[in-house]
């Protein structure tokens, strides 16, 4: 009976350290990979169905009905995300509104969701990135 439990207590002992041994070897080289990655499109949608789109080069926002075609600048810039506040590029940063434009705040992590339930969020070249 001795010699049982030794075996059991033994092969446990052997079971655990190789699993937590393979759990940190594998950590060292496994980077944390981010929820988002680069939109195939560079566009998103908005509570009004329309498609939006930055030019990143001048941060201009335009909008399309259809996504590929007819290409309208926002002279204001703005956009709404799925609960209808007010998004817009100001400098170096991404702004929100909630009272329709008369107090803006940084908008929290620079990510919105969009009118189709995606989030999303522009990388430091600002490329439009979305969630997995």
């Amino acid at each position: 009976m001795k010699k049982l439990l030794l075996l059991a207590s033994l092969a446990f002992l052997a079971i655990t350290t190789t699993s937590t041994t393979a759990s940190a070897q594998a950590g060292k080289f496994v980077k944390a990979a981010s929820p988002f990655e680069k939109s195939t499109t560079g566009t998103w949608i908005g509570i009004d169905r329309l498609f939006y789109k930055l030019n990143a080069a001048d941060k201009t926002v335009w909008s399309s009905v259809d996504g590929t075609t007819g290409w309208n600048q926002i002279k204001s810039g703005i956009w709404n995300d799925k609960n209808g506040k007010w998004i817009k590029v100001e400098g170096t940063k991404l702004m929100w509104s909630a009272d329709q434009g008369i107090t803006w705040r940084d908008l929290p992590e620079g990510t919105w969701e969009a009118g189709d339930g995606k989030f999303h969020r522009f990388n430091a070249s600002w490329q439009l990135l979305v969630k997995k």
